[in-house]
């Protein structure tokens, strides 16, 4: 389960477990927000665009980002077309990594193909989406101009 930040393509935070839950969402929901606060110093408020899949229907889920967090969240209503940034990234993602994923024994080993292979999506992928950057360098630019941004905030 990736949270996918659309505007630089980079996988924040992500969670892999036997079949998907709210919990395994939520985890991956509090690595996000950690990694947004360890390098802007908060958490912004975002638009969470994601399936009608079990684990972001729940209580927990929508308590969550919703109630406590101040989120918007956004459904798609049309499938797989109602997010293309995220189709595009699985489509990728998996076929690009398939023989890996499916050579895996374990979940074990399954954690570890896909760290190698977010590695390499993020730091050695070049993206046409991307003026043919890698997600990484995109990153990079975007937290720097938040720094700058929050910066003059606080200034």
């Amino acid at each position: 389960m990736p949270i996918l930040d659309h505007r630089t393509r980079t996988v924040v935070a992500w969670g892999l477990g036997p079949s998907p839950s709210a919990e395994l969402a939520l985890e991956a929901w509090e690595e996000a927000k950690a990694f947004f606060q360890a390098q802007v110093g908060r958490f912004p408020k975002a638009l969470v665009h994601h399936d009608q899949g079990g684990p972001f229907l729940s209580h927990d889920w929508v308590g969550t980002l919703l109630l406590r967090d101040g989120q918007r969240l956004s459904y798609s209503l049309m499938g797989a077309k109602g997010n293309p940034t995220m189709e595009s990234f699985f489509a990728r993602f998996k076929g690009e990594g398939r023989d890996q994923f499916l050579e895996a024994r374990s979940l074990e080993e399954l954690r570890g193909v896909v760290k190698e292979r977010l590695a390499y999506y993020h730091e050695g992928r070049l993206h046409s989406g991307l003026g043919y950057r890698t997600p990484r360098e995109v990153m990079e630019e975007a937290l720097g101009q938040s720094k700058q941004d929050i910066t003059r905030e606080a200034g």
